[in-house]
C-alpha cells in the first residue's frame, strides 16, 4: 500500500515538474523526460508490472498536460518498461527467478537507452501521423537535446529511485510456482 502511494506521488510530481519547470531551466527548447527515469527504475527494481503501470499513468498525464495524441506516450512507456525489465539481472530464490538490483552503471545505461527509444518513438510516430516535424528536425531539435538532458537528470535521480524503491525479495512467502 505504501509503495503504491509512493509511486503515485512520484508519477504526479515528476510529470508536473517535467511539463512545467524543466523547459525553463534547461538550455534547449525541450526538457528532460523525467517520467521515463521513474518507469525504467521501477521496471528494473520492482518488475514489469510496476514499471508498466507507472508508465501508463504517467504517459496519460503527460499527454493530457501537453495536449498530445492521447495514449502515445503511455504506449511507449509501457513498451520501454517491458524492455527494461527484461534487461534486469535475475536471482533465483526458492526455485523462482526474481529481479535483482542492477549495478548503478547498468541502471544508468538502461535509463539512457530507454529514454532515447521513447524520444525516437515519439518523433517517428508523430511524423507518421502528421502531427510533428520532419524526422531530421525532430532528431536534432527534440530527440538529441532531450536525451542528453535526460541523461544529465538521471545522474541524481537514479540513486534517488534506488533509495525510494529498493528491490524486495521475500523468501518467507511462497509464490504460486512453489506453493
Amino acid at each position: 500500500m505504501i509503495d503504491t502511494i509512493k509511486v503515485a506521488v512520484a508519477v504526479f510530481v515528476l510529470a508536473v515538474f517535467q511539463v512545467s519547470a524543466t523547459p525553463q531551466i534547461t538550455p534547449s527548447t525541450t526538457g528532460p523526460d523525467l517520467v521515463v527515469i521513474l518507469v525504467i527504475s521501477l521496471a528494473l527494481l520492482r518488475g514489469p508490472v510496476w514499471g508498466a503501470s507507472a508508465g501508463f499513468v504517467g504517459g496519460i498525464m503527460l499527454d493530457s498536460l501537453d495536449a498530445q495524441s492521447l495514449g502515445l506516450t503511455s504506449l511507449l512507456y509501457v513498451l520501454v518498461a517491458i524492455w527494461a525489465s527484461e534487461r534486469a539481472p535475475k536471482v533465483e530464490v526458492a526455485g523462482v527467478e526474481r529481479p535483482a538490483t542492477p549495478t548503478l552503471g547498468r541502471h544508468l545505461v538502461i535509463v539512457i537507452v530507454g529514454a532515447v527509444f521513447v524520444q525516437l518513438g515519439l518523433a517517428v510516430v508523430q511524423s507518421l501521423i502528421g502531427d510533428g516535424y520532419g524526422l531530421s528536425i525532430a532528431f536534432w531539435r527534440v530527440v538529441l537535446p532531450c536525451s542528453i538532458e535526460t541523461a544529465a537528470f538521471a545522474l541524481p535521480l537514479v540513486p534517488l529511485m534506488r533509495w525510494l524503491f529498493p528491490t524486495t525479495t521475500r523468501i518467507d512467502v511462497p509464490t504460486a510456482a512453489t506453493a
